[in-house]
């Protein structure tokens, strides 16, 4: 499978796998990004003008997959089979109906849970809980009970998106709610890939 169709298929099952993000806790800040570019810009200025019009045409290339995916089940209904084209390739999927969070709801709540972390890394802090510092039983088994805690709080609400659509119409609007969070979107009917195009991505 040449390397387009594989772009595809993870660009695929990042896009269709994006409501389980909605709720992370955490985001990036935009200066974040910034060397990354940064580097980016330098390593284009080194290069011949025949790699730059390459990486000109792959990101092409990608933009018009992406758009493939973005387009390929309007109009259409969940469980109805689509394809659409990477290249020389083609590619199988369904059309599945997920939950898309609200984006102005979702930053504000994670505007709000990034204040939250930073006051439990403060509370901490406080209570000598220190980088470098030798654990005794009893943190140990607190710092372990708090991240059995967090891993069940992200299954709990990954779970919740992936019922939150079953039998829901395109464009209904929805809420879920996990623990105290709650985050308000609507249902989306999306495209996924077939399970045998991304296995087969990953063996080639």
């Amino acid at each position: 499978m040449n390397k387009m169709t594989k772009i595809a298929l993870v660009t695929a099952g990042l896009f269709s796998a994006g409501a389980l993000t909605a709720c992370q806790s955490t985001a990036p800040s935009k200066g974040a990004d910034a060397p990354q570019r940064m580097h980016g810009e330098r390593q284009m200025h080194k290069m011949t003008p025949e790699q730059r019009e390459q990486i000109q045409q792959k990101r092409a290339e990608r933009q018009e997959v992406m758009q493939q995916i973005r387009q390929a089940c309007d109009g259409k209904t969940a469980g109805q089979s689509v394809q659409i084209k990477a290249g020389d390739k083609s590619i199988d999927g369904t059309c599945q109906t997920v939950f898309k969070a609200d984006h102005k709801k979702r930053d504000a709540q994670r505007a709000q849970a990034d204040e939250r972390h930073h006051m439990k890394m403060h509370d901490r802090s406080a209570h000598g809980m220190n980088r470098g510092e030798v654990l005794t039983d009893a943190k140990r088994a607190e710092l372990t009970k708090a991240y059995d805690q967090r891993l069940a709080e992200r299954q709990a609400r990954q779970q919740a998106i992936l019922k939150a659509c079953e039998g829901q119409s395109n464009g209904k609007a929805v809420q879920i709610k996990v623990g105290t969070q709650t985050v308000d979107g609507k249902c989306e009917v999306r495209f996924k890939p077939a399970p045998a195009a991304v296995a087969q991505a990953k063996a080639a």
